[in-house]
């Protein structure tokens, strides 16, 4: 799972704005994998990776034919994953507010991806590759959060350089 792991905050990190169907996909796949590992959901361990590849691979469909539907998703989908991640970084499990938090968080990223869509995907997914790399690297939390911040730093500005570049040439 590290390879798959790395691979898909990679692609998050640099790329999540320019591949936005893939994007959709691996965030559905992370979510969902989350959900899976972190409920127990009962059945053969296969189950564990059939429904995140199965709710990735819907929203990489979704992702191609509706692309104002799939871009609320991701938004919700990445809004909720950074918020319940940040909460998680500074010690605060939730407990019964969970729920709560996960969509306030996923109401938020809905509403600036849809507002915003193209400077918001590329922050949202940088965010989420990273907060995917961090864990990763095995680092303690304070050396954990610099690399966060650097890794995410890095995947907005490469992602903004190729995104202005791309809309300039468009332009001429």
């Amino acid at each position: 799972m590290t390879i798959l792991n790395l691979m898909t905050g990679v692609l998050l990190l640099l790329a999540g704005r320019r591949l936005f169907w893939v994007s959709v996909a691996c965030v559905g796949f992370i979510v969902a994998y989350r959900y899976t590992v972190e409920a127990g959901v009962p059945g053969p361990a296969w189950i564990v990776w059939a429904v995140p590849l199965g709710i990735g691979l819907i929203g990489a469909i979704v992702a191609l034919v509706y692309q104002k539907l799939a871009v609320i998703l991701v938004g919700f989908m990445i809004g909720g994953l950074i918020v319940m991640d940040l909460f998680h970084n500074i010690g605060f499990h939730g407990g019964s507010l969970s729920w709560m938090i996960l969509l306030v968080g996923g109401l938020v990223g809905a509403i600036a991806i849809l507002f915003v869509f193209d400077w918001a995907l590329i922050v949202l997914s940088s965010l989420a590759g990273a907060f995917v790399i961090v864990p990763l690297m095995g680092l303690d939390n304070a050396d954990g959060n610099i690399a966060f911040v650097i890794l995410a730093v890095i995947g907005m500005a490469t992602q903004a350089f190729f995104f202005l570049k791309i809309r300039k040439q468009s332009k001429l």
